[in-house]
């Protein structure tokens, strides 16, 4: 085993803690709809809840952490009204739908551009489809889109790019 590395050999899959971080902190949140492990979430309708970004004035509040406890674990996503894991600090892998690097900028999708979904991680702003996050931070880079650590630090802002 690598140092640094949790699981061994094996792979780290979206929703993953990536490495231990010392303020490690994940809260339990209500599905609001179904949420893929390793995307964005967002503020839901009521205080427990948290849900995949839909618009340019959702708040982020973390990562969709991975749960053995999700119902469709078998498709890495929480069904509606599932207990989940809420990222708020600590290092998790998540999917980003282009290449990245660490000193890039972290953004969010909250409108479907086919293929690119709500809820995943991205650099590049997309008039009226993104938003700016601060922090959070790329912990990895890779050339084309599938999943980096992100490291999640909390107190965060979301910042729609402008249609």
């Amino acid at each position: 085993m690598e140092s640094g590395q949790l699981y061994g050999s094996s792979e780290l899959l979206a929703g993953k803690i990536a490495e231990h971080h010392p303020a490690e902190y994940i809260t339990s949140k209500i599905a609001e709809g179904a949420i893929k492990f390793g995307r964005a979430l967002v503020r839901g309708t009521a205080g427990d809840q948290a849900k995949t970004p839909a618009a340019g004035t959702d708040k982020f509040v973390g990562v969709a952490g991975q749960s053995t406890e999700a119902t469709d674990f078998d498709t890495e996503a929480y069904a509606d009204k599932d207990p989940l894991a809420c990222v708020e600090t600590g290092i998790v892998m998540v999917y980003v739908e282009e290449g990245v690097s660490e000193s890039d900028p972290v953004r969010i999708r909250h409108t479907a551009d086919s293929p690119k979904v709500p809820g995943s991680f991205c650099k590049t702003a997309d008039a009226g489809k993104t938003s700016l996050l601060t922090g959070v931070e790329f912990k990895g880079s890779r050339a084309d889109a599938g999943l980096v650590p992100l490291l999640v630090k909390g107190i965060f802002t979301t910042t729609a790019d402008a249609a």
